[in-house]
């Protein structure tokens, strides 16, 4: 019973300072987003404009460099080693390197750069767990899963405003073990959590307002979607892999790189300011033409994984919605060409969102319900899991299991390598 005790009051402690902690991240990330839309997307009438964005980038590129140095990052943690260690307790997170890939995926979503940031603030929350547990008593016997469940969950729900998604997540994606006690624990935490974001921090509820889809439309319009999005995420992991070959030399040179990669950004914000930023592309796809989406869809493929693998860490399941989303609406766009629709459809943007995101975590009934929550309504989740259904049962024809299980394979060999070495 007392164990019983302290494991719920460590869960409590965890689930404010994983809550705390994201706030601060979004929170922080929306303020610099302002100051580099005023800085950068409204200044570049100015006639120093070019100064603007190289001190930008420079600033950037070197804070990044500064904190694999101060944090001795070299391979950034990410949510599969999150996965790694819920699933092997005995194994304990490394702080300090959990920390610096915050840090620097936090610096890289600051700067524009086509990264997203749920897999940063997954591993945050991980981090915020391990932290309390490193610093409470050992003989107090710890559920070590559990603990760095409930970080994860809490920092998902405030840090994206989605806590059935963050629920999901914990149990289909990260964790092997289910149960009752477990669910309940988590739900709880999520409910804790959501209590802190809206209620303490005064977080207001949004959400976008979708469009009816003709009910004739949806048959063909998900099964379009569900092979554009599952093509694209398919391209997206075997991009990724192939560039995951070459780590070992860029990390040999990562000074370098980073610099060479900071001046093709500054060319491309030259070239094209609305690179900069795309988590606002999302929301405007509505408005974006067949042109617009082809050059965000090859952007985001090609600019996303160089970003991943050549230091400016980030996520992968935001350009992996973005992906999808193009994909949807491209395929609306093609309903609205044929004369079959006269708008483009939100429903099968959000369901290509999903078939696209799946190819990622491997769980569709948590990638439906997070686009749901994320840019609709869970009505519109029906349509999404469908769609994300079919989309991992084609995708696992070319491929044996989603990126994040295929990485946390390779973390199972190398502690294996590493144990045997021993």
């Amino acid at each position: 019973m007392l164990r019983v005790l302290i494991n719920l009051f460590l869960v409590f402690v965890i689930a404010i300072a994983a809550s705390f902690a994201a706030y601060g991240f979004t929170f922080g990330l929306q303020w610099m987003t302002s100051i580099r839309d005023d800085l950068l997307l409204i200044g570049l009438t100015e006639s120093d404009h070019l100064i603007k964005i190289l001190s930008w980038f420079g600033i950037g590129t070197a804070s990044i460099a500064f904190i694999r140095l101060a944090f001795g990052v070299s391979l950034y943690p990410g949510p599969a080693d999150c996965i790694f260690h819920v699933r092997n307790p005995q194994r304990r997170l490394r702080t300090r390197k959990g920390i610096g890939s915050c840090l620097t995926a936090f610096v890289s979503c600051c700067l524009g750069l086509p990264v997203g940031y749920y897999g940063p603030v997954i591993l945050l929350g991980a981090t915020c767990a391990q932290l309390t547990i490193n610093n409470s008593r050992p003989q107090l016997d710890q559920r070590q899963d559990w603990l760095l469940l409930a970080g994860i969950v809490a920092a998902i729900t405030v840090g994206f405003d989605t806590p059935a998604s963050a629920v999901l997540f914990a149990l289909l994606v990260v964790s092997q073990t289910r149960g009752w006690r477990l669910v309940g624990v988590l739900v709880g935490v999520a409910a804790l959590a959501d209590w802190i974001n809206h209620s303490v921090m005064g977080t207001p509820r949004e959400s976008l307002t979708l469009g009816d889809m003709p009910p004739w439309q949806s048959l063909l319009g998900i099964a379009l979607v569900t092979l554009a999005g599952c093509g694209l995420g398919l391209t997206l992991v075997r991009w990724l892999k192939h560039l995951q070959r070459y780590r070992s030399w860029i990390n040999h040179r990562a000074i370098w790189v980073l610099a060479a990669l900071s001046l093709c950004f500054v060319l491309l914000a030259l070239v094209d300011p609305s690179l900069l930023g795309w988590e606002h592309r999302i929301a405007d796809l509505y408005a974006a033409s067949t042109y617009d989406l082809l050059v965000m869809i090859s952007a985001c493929l090609f600019i996303s994984g160089i970003c991943i693998c050549g230091g400016f860490f980030g996520g992968i399941l935001g350009p992996a919605m973005l992906l999808g989303g193009c994909g949807g609406a491209l395929v609306s766009l093609a309903f609205v060409g044929l004369g079959a629709a006269e708008t483009i459809s939100w429903p099968l943007i959000i369901a290509a969102m999903a078939a696209t995101t799946v190819t990622i975590s491997g769980a569709p009934l948590f990638c439906a319900v997070l686009v749901g929550e994320l840019y609709g309504s869970l009505s519109t989740a029906l349509l999404a899991l469908v769609a994300a259904y079919f989309s991992l049962r084609i995708y696992l024809r070319f491929e044996p299991k989603p990126y994040y299980l295929q990485q946390v394979d390779d973390l199972v060999e190398k502690d294996l390598a590493a144990t045997a070495v021993l």
